[in-house]
């Protein structure tokens, strides 16, 4: 991943590559996803109207293309964000940036996002605190010596 793309947000998502669209689709479905591709095709919801049922994966393809149409036939469902005038698509990061707001958001209000859990947020501190060090070996013992009992908890 090019770090500074990233601004190395990479450590705090669980990454997984695949060689192809329904291999990828495959797996995320044996993990309990919802597979919901970004496409105007028939059946297409508006992504204020995608179903909360549980764990979901976004597929989002290339701006002027979109998805594949191997993608869209595996997709367990398609969803658009409106748009109006002339133009036929959004920037694709702008596009993802939108979506996951606008479920994380609807999530939120509807009680259906969990917030990270204490095992959770105790396997992730030490990578967190070394980060926040940005190498000062002096800083990261001290933030590590936290991990334990941090401060404000």
């Amino acid at each position: 991943l090019e770090r500074t793309l990233t601004t190395r947000a990479e450590r705090w998502i669980d990454i997984f590559w695949h060689s192809d669209g329904p291999s990828a689709i495959e797996a995320l479905r044996r993990r309990g996803y919802q597979i919901l591709a970004a496409d105007f095709g028939e059946g297409a919801v508006e992504v204020e109207a995608v179903p909360l049922t549980g764990p979901t994966a976004l597929i989002f393809g290339s701006e002027q293309l979109g998805v594949s149409p191997e993608v869209r036939k595996c997709a367990d469902g398609l969803f658009f964000l409106p748009n109006s005038g002339f133009t036929a698509y959004i920037n694709v990061s702008v596009a993802a940036a939108i979506s996951v707001y606008a479920l994380d958001r609807r999530m939120r209000e509807s009680k259906l996002r969990e917030p990270l859990s204490e095992a959770d947020k105790a396997a992730l501190r030490p990578a967190w605190y070394s980060m926040l060090a940005r190498g000062d070996h002096k800083k990261e013992a001290e933030y590590l010596s936290w991990v334990g009992s941090p401060p404000g908890c």
